[in-house]
């Protein structure tokens, strides 16, 4: 049988992770990580692993994450000022009833994460939709009446 060995700084990590988990293992030497179960085995969530693509249109700024497994109700969505707050919850233990149940390996994901980002100045966050579909979340969020792109007719005299 094959041991495998997980490390604090696996070979995926970028610089930008790496150098991210140096500052936070000496400022906060005991805090749960972005990307972990909070005792750094890499098997969490964090908000480096929930990417945002944003997409500017002509009449709304479109946001997508991927969210795979989360339920509606596990995810939260906020829009306070400028600032676009998604945050999410994921369990997916399995309570077993199996008292000699002893697992040989587990992957499964749970934990939560929470991203936030700034908003163009030119959205209206009362309109905002949110949507999941195929493990996808799609944020519209349409722009001010003010800052869409107007046609101005142009006179001959």
């Amino acid at each position: 049988m094959t041991m495998v060995r997980r490390t604090r700084f696996p070979e995926y990590l970028t610089l930008r992770d790496a150098m991210q988990h140096m500052f936070d293992e000496a400022l906060l030497p005991n805090a749960p990580r972005a990307g972990t179960n909070g005792n750094g085995n890499g098997n969490g969530i964090g908000s480096a692993t929930v990417p945002f693509d944003v997409i500017d249109r002509e009449d709304e700024i479109i946001v997508r994450a991927p969210v795979p497994g989360f339920r509606t109700e596990d995810l939260d969505i906020t829009v306070q000022a400028d600032v676009l707050t998604v945050a999410g919850e994921l369990n997916t233990q399995v309570d077993s009833t199996d008292e000699e149940e002893r697992y040989h390996l587990r992957e499964w994901r749970s934990g939560s994460f929470r991203r936030a980002m700034t908003l163009p100045d030119q959205v209206n966050a009362e309109g905002a939709e949110a949507e999941v579909r195929d493990g996808v979340l799609t944020l519209r969020l349409p722009k001010r009446e003010d800052v869409k792109p107007r046609k101005i007719e142009v006179r001959t005299r």
